[in-house]
């Protein structure tokens, strides 16, 4: 701790990076989990695979690159630079974060197809052209990453990041959600049109249904609106600082703005830590899914502790009897008047020591 200020920082960021991944590695494992078990069988649709997707993305982010990213800036604290150690976990997360992000875009033209053409969406948006977006979105990640070690300069490929996978992506992303709120809108105005609804002839039947569909309306704008404001948030400060980076380079000197570069990493990354609550906890049926598995999983051992402790040994209770109907040639209380659950322990002890 006898270092100076900026050694402290590097501490800072690097502990930042590991709860942040540690969030994401939690998160991202649970709806996976949730996904494979899925004890209510609802989650077994195409969508599911995108959303699958974009957790094994935001996953090996929060278990790969935020360490390696972490490492980094710990050894700059420590006084030994691994550059080694960025320039790796710059390479992943090159190809993990791209890979977020088209799936996001993926959810996101799912949905917008879904809303457009509810009838069709099944064809539209089968398994097969799924996994072909899945396959495409690992390959262009892979192909991006590697184009600084194919002779691209790092100005270039700077560039190229920044108007390609967040310029270009972020604006489609909101284009996307902008026309999945305008559709849901017309398709309420055209619903209430041939309801016949209007402020004069107000029936209370339709009144109610009217009531349903614009909290569905108000739910999904304003879940549309935290995973837009949060996606835009994360990606920001980074997006901001690179721009500073290549066009004015003698500002990266100051100490206070170099701070603000190295801080905008886990702030990007945080978005992997999010997307797990932002993108399925907000679902109904994602959450009572989680919610059965984690129940399943911190019942079952006590569960089967109990039955052992009913079904074995010579104190069994007089309704495991009961619902045994003979036990060693004697028959159950519902077929003797005599007996009684302090006879039938008693018989039980007996035979059991006799044995």
């Amino acid at each position: 701790m006898e270092n100076s200020g900026r050694s402290k920082t590097a501490l800072l960021i690097g502990i930042a990076n590991l709860l942040v991944g540690i969030i994401a590695v939690v998160g991202n494992f649970l709806l996976c989990v949730t996904i494979y078990k899925d004890p209510y069988r609802r989650l077994r649709n195409t969508a599911s695979y995108l959303v699958v997707n974009l957790a094994v993305a935001d996953l090996l982010t929060g278990l790969i690159t935020e360490p390696l990213y972490a490492a980094f800036e710990i050894s700059n604290f420590m006084g030994t630079e691994l550059r080694i150690l960025y320039v790796v976990g710059e390479t992943t997360a090159y190809v993990f974060v791209n890979t977020s992000i088209l799936s996001i875009l993926s959810l996101a033209l799912d949905r917008f197809i879904a809303v457009k053409y509810p009838l069709s969406h099944g064809q539209k948006m089968d398994r097969h052209r799924i996994v072909t977006i899945i396959v495409l979105s690992w390959t262009y990640s892979l192909l991006f990453s590697m184009l600084r070690f194919m002779g691209v300069t790092q100005d270039i490929f700077y560039w190229f990041d920044l108007h390609i996978n967040y310029t270009l992506f972020g604006g489609i992303l909101i284009g996307l959600y902008v026309s999945i709120y305008c559709t849901i809108k017309y398709q309420l105005a055209q619903s209430l049109r041939t309801q016949g609804y209007n402020s004069e002839t107000r029936r209370q039947p339709v009144h109610n249904e009217i009531e349903a569909k614009m909290k569905a309306e108000r739910k999904m704008t304003k879940t549309v609106f935290f995973l837009v404001l949060a996606a835009i948030i994360c990606m920001l400060p980074l997006y901001i600082m690179l721009h500073v980076e290549l066009l004015c380079e003698s500002c990266m000197e100051k100490p206070a703005i170099k701070t603000i570069s190295k801080l905008s990493e886990p702030i990007l990354f945080l978005n992997s830590g999010l997307n797990p609550f932002l993108y399925a906890w907000t679902i109904p049926k994602y959450r009572q899914a989680l919610q059965k598995t984690l129940r399943t999983w911190c019942l079952c051992p006590r569960k089967r502790n109990n039955h052992r402790k009913t079904t074995s040994g010579p104190f069994r209770s007089a309704f495991a009897i009961q619902n045994q109907g003979m036990v060693d040639g004697i028959k159950s209380p519902s077929n003797s008047k005599d007996s009684n659950p302090i006879q039938l322990m008693e018989i039980n002890i007996r035979e059991n020591n006799s044995l």
